[in-house]
């Protein structure tokens, strides 16, 4: 049962690939039909009606994101895993920007962010392509960086957030963590005995 959903997508998380194989053989319902535009599972992230049994696979922090984020897309839920699995990129960085009213777009998220972001702003890609590296690698921005970052009117809390990220995801890799959750949610919101009792064994 593995096969037919790691054939589609290089997953890294082997403990949620166990659970979604073990789902998929234990329901009987492919993992390929769950639509990643469910408006069910939308509507659950949205008015915060997850079940219990699904929100216990994730820590306390990743709880709290997901009901201040409230995501409703597998979008927006990727960008949520990204500021979970870094390093530096929500304690005391995106999560001082979200409660100050910075949204999820606007929040370095991923590697990826930082790269469309910079390009944006009017910056050229070898440079802007630079400061993603220098950022994920834990090195933060030089003076250089940053003067040239201010140049392209790229905001001052931003170049700060840049400096305090240690770790940040590439994009593919939250994409792949949301994706995995998304379809956890369907099979605990239209299997839930079976999702508690498959869990509970993983």
């Amino acid at each position: 049962a593995s096969h037919s959903f790691c054939a589609v997508l290089p997953l890294f998380c082997h403990l949620d690939v166990d659970l979604l194989s073990n789902l998929e053989w234990n329901t009987g319902y492919p993992l390929r039909e769950i639509r990643l535009n469910d408006e069910r599972i939308s509507e659950a992230f949205r008015n915060g009606s997850l079940p219990d049994g699904y929100l216990r696979r994730f820590s306390e922090t990743e709880r709290r994101a997901i009901r201040f984020f409230r995501p409703q897309t597998v979008e927006e839920l990727a960008r949520v895993e990204g500021l979970m699995h870094g390093t530096g990129t929500w304690r005391d960085n995106g999560v001082d920007l979200a409660l100050a009213g910075k949204g999820l777009n606007e929040i370095i998220t991923c590697r990826d962010d930082i790269l469309q972001y910079l390009m944006y702003k009017g910056m050229d890609k070898a440079a802007a392509y630079g400061i993603m590296e220098s950022v994920r690698k834990g090195n933060g921005v030089t003076e250089e960086m940053a003067h040239a970052m201010s140049a392209a009117q790229v905001p001052a809390w931003y170049i700060d957030s840049c400096r305090k990220i240690k770790y940040i995801y590439p994009w593919s890799h939250c994409v792949e963590y949301a994706i995995m959750h998304w379809k956890e949610a369907f099979y605990c919101m239209e299997y839930p005995l079976t999702f508690e009792r498959t869990a509970g064994e993983a």
